[in-house]
């Protein structure tokens, strides 16, 4: 038996499999922030599970922030994951950590591309080409594929936090904006959650209206596409053009033919927003190499179990390379 996780700022998914058949025989969605720490939670879905701890040989967890040494400090979180701990408290035969944007790539390649992904640009697909892929959520993650069929290998970035560069002078107002809440601007501060929040405070504020309290990105999003605020459909216009802006010069960075996968709890509630005219538009205006552009394949990713697939996957390999 394997154990597999995407361990997230917001939530964690953990799922048990049996080795024989690789099937799911236990998987459970967590609110991070409800337990003190992963250890917490691991015993919990543990005792849920009613699994015999000395059955579980392999565990691979797909943990949101950069792995170092096995040890992984959570980005959004006050939650220290150590890979030797959590094999002494819990007895399990091996535990590795990859980061969340890792385990992300590697589930691209377990997706049933019928049901889990929605084609926003056809491109010119190309085999044994750089695969990109990019999350909306909590934070915004970048990752990338390396290989052909299923020889690919996967590699995290923290190129979610790099600066954000403005456009134009409505995103300069953005920037002088968010200086005076914070010391730098990066895109995963845009890019995500809280960064739906901050375009949607700055388009008050451009407008001098009051924002309302207790508003979530979710309120954001649903006001834009009923068009019921026009701060909310300001602000997820501004959201699409930085997204956009931000993923053409990503694909200028790693030329990913293989294609751009846009994936995250995000990103299935503005897909119409993604496969808006002007979404592709801008992320295809790349000045003099704007011709490269229409070549990526560019996919919205579905399915919210892509980090568990990764993981899982990745806990497979370790079993099959320890036989």
């Amino acid at each position: 038996m394997w154990l597999s996780g995407d361990v997230g700022g917001t939530k964690s998914l953990l799922q048990l499999q049996v080795v024989q058949r690789g099937e799911s025989c236990h998987r459970e969605s967590f609110a991070s922030a409800d337990f003190a720490d992963f250890s917490a939670l691991m015993a919990h879905f543990l005792q849920r599970s009613r699994a015999v701890i000395e059955d579980v040989h392999f565990v691979c967890l797909g943990v949101a922030g950069p792995v170092i040494d096995q040890c992984c400090h959570i980005t959004n979180l006050p939650w220290v994951i150590d890979a030797a701990e959590l094999k002494a408290r819990f007895g399990f035969r091996e535990v590795i950590l990859i980061n969340d944007l890792q385990a992300s790539a590697l589930g691209v390649i377990e997706l049933d591309r019928m049901q889990d992904l929605k084609c926003l640009q056809r491109g010119k697909p190309q085999t044994q080409s750089p695969v990109l892929v990019c999350s909306l959520g909590t934070g915004f993650g970048v990752s990338f594929l390396l290989g052909s069929g299923h020889d690919y290998r996967a590699y995290p970035t923290e190129g979610g936090h790099v600066d954000f560069a403005p456009k134009n002078p409505q995103q300069q107002r953005l920037l002088n904006y968010a200086w005076l809440q914070h010391a730098s601007l990066s895109y995963e501060q845009l890019l995500s959650g809280a960064g739906l929040l901050l375009l949607y405070r700055f388009c008050c504020a451009e407008t001098q209206v009051t924002p309302f309290d207790g508003v979530s990105p979710s309120d954001v999003t649903q006001w834009s596409q009923q068009q019921s605020n026009v701060q909310a459909v300001a602000s997820m216009a501004l959201f699409g053009h930085i997204l956009a802006t931000h993923l053409g010069h990503l694909a200028l960075q790693f030329l990913p033919r293989g294609g751009i996968y846009l994936a995250g709890g995000i990103t299935p509630k503005i897909l119409p927003f993604l496969r808006q005219k002007t979404f592709l538009q801008t992320l295809n205006n790349q000045g003099n190499m704007s011709h490269l552009m229409a070549d990526f394949p560019i996919f919205a990713v579905v399915n919210e179990y892509l980090g568990l697939l990764g993981a899982s996957a990745h806990a497979y390999g370790m079993i099959n390379n320890d036989d």
